[in-house]
């Protein structure tokens, strides 16, 4: 998969289809799979996209990366 942004497909937050995702975590760091999650997760959970992620950072809000 491995898709940076704005393609529809599956948020892994809400658990439903979107229209427009951004990836938030890439494999392996989260068991073997990317994670998407829509705009309105990204503003929810306060995601981060990976692409803007600093080197290093944890991606998902309340992680210890």
């Amino acid at each position: 998969m491995n898709r940076p942004c704005t393609e529809a497909g599956w948020c892994h937050w809400h658990h439903a289809g979107a229209p427009a995702l951004a990836l938030i975590s890439v494999a392996p760091a989260v068991g073997g799979r990317d994670l998407y999650a829509c705009a309105e997760c990204r503003t929810t959970y306060r995601l981060s996209p990976a692409v803007d992620a600093p080197a290093g950072a944890s991606r998902e809000a309340g992680t210890d990366g």
